[in-house]
């Protein structure tokens, strides 16, 4: 299966000289839904409480892990005008054979929830607890379902870091294609050059075009 991560052209050059893609944090991402569960059954007065414990758990969280998004789509244009700077950008094309770990997001208009006893009482609700922890990670609201998105999480203690980010090194053979979007001002021939020189002879440089028929990428 082939899953295509958007970037803009800088950070195209970014992961190629740098042979890493970046990790986003749980705190940055632009759902602000996301990793929050819902509660069931709150007792009056109690909610604002639970919310306290819930954030504090995800801050916890964000300080432990990160992840890294794909999307399994390349041909539609609206993904590449939000993700890849309304098509100047780049998307990467990997094998996603090549890593086990990757987690396609769900799309539900119900949020998972946790009862209220669970988080009064951790550790005699362990399995409910870990039953939530197993799906609030990958459940997005539909109105995101565009986006078709697969994730692959990752300890920010195995990342390298640089320039105030956590990079996480790119596995042999994982990247196929860049995809060069039908405004960038990137030149193929620089990224061929850039990719010999870093390691990835194997990588095809493809320009991005419009559709003759369909309002869709081609590539």
């Amino acid at each position: 299966m082939l899953l295509y991560r958007y970037v803009p052209a800088a950070a195209a050059i970014n992961t190629i000289e740098n042979r890493c893609f970046r990790v986003s944090r749980i705190m940055d991402l632009n759902d602000p839904f996301e990793w929050l569960f819902g509660f069931d059954g709150s007792r009056p007065g109690s909610i604002e409480e639970s919310r306290r414990e819930r954030d504090g758990l995800i801050r916890h969280l964000n300080e432990k892990f990160g992840l890294i998004c794909f999307c399994e789509h390349v041909k539609d244009p609206v993904i590449w005008s939000h993700y890849a700077d309304c098509h100047r950008g780049v998307a990467i094309e990997v094998d996603a054979d090549q890593d086990g770990s990757l987690v396609r997001v769900e799309y539900s208009p119900e949020r998972p929830i946790l009862p209220q006893h669970c988080l009064e009482s951790r550790e005699q609700n362990i399995d409910i607890f870990k039953e939530v922890f197993g799906k609030f990670f990958r459940f997005k609201a539909p109105s995101w379902a565009y986006e078709h998105e697969w994730r692959v999480f990752v300890p920010l203690n195995k990342c390298d870091v640089a320039q105030g980010m956590f990079l996480w090194k790119i596995p042999e053979n994982l990247i196929t294609r860049l995809i060069v979007g039908i405004r960038s001002q990137l030149s193929p021939e620089y990224l061929r050059r850039s990719l010999d020189l870093h390691g990835f002879k194997e990588v095809q440089v493809v320009k991005a075009k419009e559709s003759l028929k369909h309002y869709e990428i081609d590539c």
